[in-house]
Protein backbone atom coordinates (compact mmCIF):
# COMPACT_ATOMS: atom_id res chain seq x y z
CA UNK A 1 0.00 0.00 0.00
CA UNK A 2 1.56 3.57 -1.01
CA UNK A 3 0.95 6.20 1.36
CA UNK A 4 -2.21 8.47 0.90
CA UNK A 5 0.18 11.18 -0.96
CA UNK A 6 1.92 8.94 -3.59
CA UNK A 7 -1.64 7.87 -4.34
CA UNK A 8 -3.08 10.93 -4.96
CA UNK A 9 0.19 12.21 -7.20
CA UNK A 10 -0.58 8.87 -9.37
CA UNK A 11 -3.99 9.71 -9.51
CA UNK A 12 -2.67 13.35 -11.00
CA UNK A 13 -3.98 15.13 -8.25
CA UNK A 14 -2.36 18.54 -7.78
CA UNK A 15 -1.69 19.56 -3.98
CA UNK A 16 -1.97 22.58 -3.94
CA UNK A 17 -1.31 24.70 -0.76
CA UNK A 18 -1.23 21.35 1.17
CA UNK A 19 0.63 21.29 4.53
CA UNK A 20 3.57 19.07 4.82
CA UNK A 21 2.60 15.76 5.98
CA UNK A 22 5.67 13.52 7.97
CA UNK A 23 3.88 10.50 6.80
CA UNK A 24 2.47 11.12 3.29
CA UNK A 25 5.22 12.95 1.28
CA UNK A 26 8.45 11.65 3.39
CA UNK A 27 9.50 14.41 5.48
CA UNK A 28 12.59 13.86 7.40
CA UNK A 29 13.49 15.49 10.84
CA UNK A 30 15.15 18.65 10.67
CA UNK A 31 18.69 18.27 9.00
CA UNK A 32 21.36 18.73 11.55
CA UNK A 33 24.64 21.04 10.42
CA UNK A 34 26.68 19.46 7.74
CA UNK A 35 30.10 21.78 6.22
CA UNK A 36 31.92 20.02 3.37
CA UNK A 37 35.45 20.81 2.88
CA UNK A 38 34.24 22.43 -0.41
CA UNK A 39 31.61 24.68 0.81
CA UNK A 40 31.69 25.82 4.39
CA UNK A 41 33.85 28.76 3.64
CA UNK A 42 31.76 29.93 1.05
CA UNK A 43 28.30 29.56 3.11
CA UNK A 44 28.77 32.68 5.03
CA UNK A 45 30.72 34.82 2.32
CA UNK A 46 32.50 37.99 3.49
CA UNK A 47 29.94 40.55 1.55
CA UNK A 48 26.82 38.44 3.65
CA UNK A 49 24.80 38.48 0.90
CA UNK A 50 22.65 34.89 1.29
CA UNK A 51 23.51 32.00 -1.20
CA UNK A 52 22.35 29.00 -1.83
CA UNK A 53 23.85 25.94 -3.27
CA UNK A 54 21.19 23.55 -4.81
CA UNK A 55 22.33 20.19 -6.93
CA UNK A 56 20.60 18.57 -9.66
CA UNK A 57 21.06 15.15 -9.90
CA UNK A 58 19.82 12.10 -12.21
CA UNK A 59 20.90 8.82 -10.18
CA UNK A 60 19.56 6.46 -12.26
CA UNK A 61 17.82 4.78 -9.52
CA UNK A 62 20.94 4.32 -7.65
CA UNK A 63 22.49 2.11 -9.46
CA UNK A 64 26.55 2.61 -10.52
CA UNK A 65 28.11 2.42 -13.46
CA UNK A 66 29.69 -0.91 -11.28
CA UNK A 67 25.86 -2.16 -11.22
CA UNK A 68 25.53 -1.35 -7.91
CA UNK A 69 22.44 -0.64 -6.05
CA UNK A 70 24.15 2.22 -3.37
CA UNK A 71 21.59 5.03 -2.42
CA UNK A 72 23.93 5.34 0.37
CA UNK A 73 27.00 6.34 -2.14
CA UNK A 74 24.22 8.55 -3.29
CA UNK A 75 23.72 10.14 -0.16
CA UNK A 76 27.31 10.23 0.96
CA UNK A 77 28.16 12.32 -2.46
CA UNK A 78 25.34 14.51 -1.56
CA UNK A 79 26.84 15.18 1.76
CA UNK A 80 29.85 15.99 0.45
CA UNK A 81 28.45 18.64 -1.45
CA UNK A 82 26.63 20.04 1.25
CA UNK A 83 23.84 21.60 -0.61
CA UNK A 84 20.72 23.36 0.64
CA UNK A 85 18.12 22.35 -1.96
CA UNK A 86 18.64 19.06 -4.04
CA UNK A 87 16.51 17.54 -7.21
CA UNK A 88 17.18 14.08 -7.71
CA UNK A 89 15.38 12.71 -10.58
CA UNK A 90 15.26 9.23 -11.81
CA UNK A 91 14.37 7.94 -8.10
CA UNK A 92 12.76 5.71 -6.28
CA UNK A 93 10.15 6.54 -2.82
CA UNK A 94 11.80 4.31 -1.45
CA UNK A 95 15.37 5.52 -2.09
CA UNK A 96 14.14 9.14 -1.77
CA UNK A 97 13.03 8.01 1.84
CA UNK A 98 16.31 6.43 2.57
CA UNK A 99 18.75 9.40 1.08
CA UNK A 100 16.64 11.76 2.89
CA UNK A 101 16.57 10.13 6.63
CA UNK A 102 20.68 9.59 5.86
CA UNK A 103 21.36 13.85 5.04
CA UNK A 104 18.11 14.60 7.66
CA UNK A 105 16.76 16.43 4.83
CA UNK A 106 13.28 17.40 4.66
CA UNK A 107 11.93 15.57 1.26
CA UNK A 108 8.81 15.93 -1.30
CA UNK A 109 8.49 12.48 -3.47
CA UNK A 110 6.80 12.90 -6.65
CA UNK A 111 5.47 10.09 -8.45
CA UNK A 112 5.38 10.10 -12.56
CA UNK A 113 4.98 6.34 -12.60
CA UNK A 114 5.71 2.64 -12.17
CA UNK A 115 8.89 1.15 -13.52
CA UNK A 116 9.95 -2.06 -12.90
CA UNK A 117 7.32 -2.45 -10.24
CA UNK A 118 8.77 0.82 -8.19
CA UNK A 119 6.98 3.70 -7.82
CA UNK A 120 9.20 6.07 -9.52
CA UNK A 121 9.67 10.05 -10.46
CA UNK A 122 11.27 13.04 -9.19
CA UNK A 123 11.99 14.70 -5.79
CA UNK A 124 12.93 17.62 -4.00
CA UNK A 125 15.15 17.73 -0.78
CA UNK A 126 16.22 20.20 1.46
CA UNK A 127 17.29 21.06 5.15
CA UNK A 128 14.97 23.79 5.24
CA UNK A 129 11.01 23.96 6.02
CA UNK A 130 8.84 22.83 3.05
CA UNK A 131 5.87 24.82 3.29
CA UNK A 132 3.36 23.46 0.09
CA UNK A 133 3.66 20.54 -2.49
CA UNK A 134 2.53 20.76 -5.66
CA UNK A 135 2.66 18.59 -8.71
CA UNK A 136 2.11 18.68 -12.47
CA UNK A 137 1.47 15.33 -14.48
CA UNK A 138 3.49 16.50 -17.89
CA UNK A 139 3.69 13.25 -19.78
CA UNK A 140 2.32 12.14 -22.97
CA UNK A 141 0.20 9.10 -24.01
CA UNK A 142 2.14 5.98 -25.03
CA UNK A 143 5.57 6.85 -23.37
CA UNK A 144 7.24 6.53 -19.81
CA UNK A 145 5.09 9.22 -17.57
CA UNK A 146 6.98 12.22 -16.48
CA UNK A 147 6.04 15.02 -13.78
CA UNK A 148 7.47 18.33 -12.70
CA UNK A 149 7.46 18.56 -8.72
CA UNK A 150 7.60 21.83 -6.93
CA UNK A 151 8.12 22.78 -3.44
CA UNK A 152 7.67 26.46 -1.65
CA UNK A 153 10.53 26.33 0.86
CA UNK A 154 11.30 28.64 3.13
CA UNK A 155 14.88 30.32 3.09
CA UNK A 156 15.93 31.66 6.11
CA UNK A 157 18.98 33.15 4.79
CA UNK A 158 16.82 35.35 2.38
CA UNK A 159 14.21 35.61 4.92
CA UNK A 160 11.27 34.15 1.90
CA UNK A 161 9.59 31.46 0.21
CA UNK A 162 11.49 30.26 -2.59
CA UNK A 163 9.25 28.20 -5.29
CA UNK A 164 11.81 25.19 -6.49
CA UNK A 165 10.76 22.77 -9.84
CA UNK A 166 12.34 19.35 -10.57
CA UNK A 167 11.88 17.86 -13.63
CA UNK A 168 13.04 14.85 -15.84
CA UNK A 169 12.18 15.65 -19.64
CA UNK A 170 11.29 12.95 -22.16
CA UNK A 171 13.74 11.38 -24.69
CA UNK A 172 11.60 12.29 -27.80
CA UNK A 173 11.93 15.94 -29.36
CA UNK A 174 8.42 16.11 -30.15
CA UNK A 175 7.42 14.96 -26.47
CA UNK A 176 9.93 17.66 -25.03
CA UNK A 177 8.66 20.33 -26.88
CA UNK A 178 5.13 19.84 -25.36
CA UNK A 179 6.58 19.73 -22.17
CA UNK A 180 8.74 22.79 -22.27
CA UNK A 181 5.35 24.68 -23.17
CA UNK A 182 3.75 23.35 -20.35
CA UNK A 183 6.43 24.38 -17.85
CA UNK A 184 6.39 27.69 -19.16
CA UNK A 185 2.56 28.15 -18.76
CA UNK A 186 0.83 30.02 -16.60
CA UNK A 187 0.02 26.95 -14.57
CA UNK A 188 3.53 26.49 -14.05
CA UNK A 189 6.52 28.48 -14.10
CA UNK A 190 4.38 31.62 -15.70
CA UNK A 191 1.82 31.05 -12.46
CA UNK A 192 0.67 34.72 -11.70
CA UNK A 193 0.64 34.13 -8.25
CA UNK A 194 4.48 33.59 -7.87
CA UNK A 195 5.84 36.34 -10.57
CA UNK A 196 7.29 38.29 -7.83
CA UNK A 197 8.99 35.54 -5.98
CA UNK A 198 12.05 33.59 -6.58
CA UNK A 199 11.92 31.00 -8.75
CA UNK A 200 14.22 27.78 -9.24
CA UNK A 201 14.16 24.74 -11.96
CA UNK A 202 16.37 22.01 -11.50
CA UNK A 203 16.22 18.31 -13.50
CA UNK A 204 16.87 16.60 -16.81
CA UNK A 205 16.24 18.30 -19.83
CA UNK A 206 17.32 15.52 -22.53
CA UNK A 207 18.19 18.21 -24.52
CA UNK A 208 21.91 17.93 -25.85
CA UNK A 209 22.11 21.77 -26.64
CA UNK A 210 20.79 24.83 -25.07
CA UNK A 211 19.88 26.36 -28.39
CA UNK A 212 17.24 24.18 -28.73
CA UNK A 213 13.23 24.37 -28.11
CA UNK A 214 13.13 23.48 -24.16
CA UNK A 215 15.81 26.07 -23.35
CA UNK A 216 13.66 28.75 -26.16
CA UNK A 217 10.41 28.29 -24.43
CA UNK A 218 11.96 28.82 -20.84
CA UNK A 219 14.61 31.77 -21.14
CA UNK A 220 11.87 34.09 -21.54
CA UNK A 221 10.77 33.19 -17.71
CA UNK A 222 14.20 32.22 -16.34
CA UNK A 223 18.39 32.31 -16.58
CA UNK A 224 20.49 29.63 -17.50
CA UNK A 225 22.93 28.17 -15.62
CA UNK A 226 24.69 24.86 -16.64
CA UNK A 227 27.24 22.83 -17.34
CA UNK A 228 28.57 19.24 -19.27
CA UNK A 229 27.33 16.36 -16.61
CA UNK A 230 26.82 13.72 -19.13
CA UNK A 231 28.56 10.83 -18.75
CA UNK A 232 29.76 11.52 -15.09
CA UNK A 233 33.21 9.63 -16.13
CA UNK A 234 33.62 12.01 -19.31
CA UNK A 235 30.92 15.01 -19.39
CA UNK A 236 30.56 16.42 -23.02
CA UNK A 237 26.42 17.29 -22.95
CA UNK A 238 24.89 19.44 -20.32
CA UNK A 239 21.37 17.40 -20.31
CA UNK A 240 21.52 18.66 -16.42
CA UNK A 241 20.54 22.56 -15.90
CA UNK A 242 19.81 24.94 -13.81
CA UNK A 243 17.67 28.02 -14.29
CA UNK A 244 16.71 31.12 -12.26
CA UNK A 245 14.42 33.86 -11.61
CA UNK A 246 16.44 37.63 -11.77
CA UNK A 247 15.70 37.21 -8.22
CA UNK A 248 19.20 35.60 -8.29
CA UNK A 249 22.70 35.77 -9.82
CA UNK A 250 24.82 33.35 -10.35
CA UNK A 251 27.93 33.35 -8.17
CA UNK A 252 29.29 29.11 -8.75
CA UNK A 253 28.57 26.49 -11.18
CA UNK A 254 30.24 23.28 -11.41
CA UNK A 255 29.97 19.55 -11.40
CA UNK A 256 31.22 17.37 -8.86
CA UNK A 257 33.59 14.75 -9.91
CA UNK A 258 34.78 12.63 -6.71
CA UNK A 259 35.75 9.39 -7.20
CA UNK A 260 32.33 8.28 -6.13
CA UNK A 261 30.73 10.56 -7.94
CA UNK A 262 32.25 9.35 -11.46
CA UNK A 263 30.52 6.21 -10.75
CA UNK A 264 27.41 6.10 -8.78
CA UNK A 265 25.12 6.86 -11.84
CA UNK A 266 25.47 7.96 -15.69
CA UNK A 267 25.21 11.74 -14.64
CA UNK A 268 27.37 13.85 -12.27
CA UNK A 269 26.05 15.71 -9.95
CA UNK A 270 25.42 19.94 -11.31
CA UNK A 271 26.20 22.09 -8.09
CA UNK A 272 25.25 26.22 -8.90
CA UNK A 273 25.38 28.76 -6.30
CA UNK A 274 22.60 31.39 -6.43
CA UNK A 275 23.73 34.70 -5.18
CA UNK A 276 20.35 36.85 -3.75
CA UNK A 277 19.81 40.45 -6.16
CA UNK A 278 20.47 43.41 -3.82
CA UNK A 279 17.46 44.04 -5.13
CA UNK A 280 14.35 41.60 -5.16
CA UNK A 281 12.23 41.67 -8.21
Amino acid sequence: MRPAALQSLASGERLDDRAPNPEDAFYASAPSSTVSDFSGAQREPADNQPRLRVVTYNVHSCIGLDRKLRPDRIADILRHIDPDVIALEEVRAEQTKEIGERLGYHVFFAHADVVHGFDFGNAILTRFEIRATHLYPIGVPHREQRACARADIFWPAGNQTIHVFAVHLGLDAKERRFQAERLASSEILADPSIQGEPRILLGDFNEKFNRQDVNHAIKPLLRLAGSRSWPAFLPIIDLDRVYYSGDFQKDLVHISQSDGAMIASDHAPLVAVLEKTAVLR
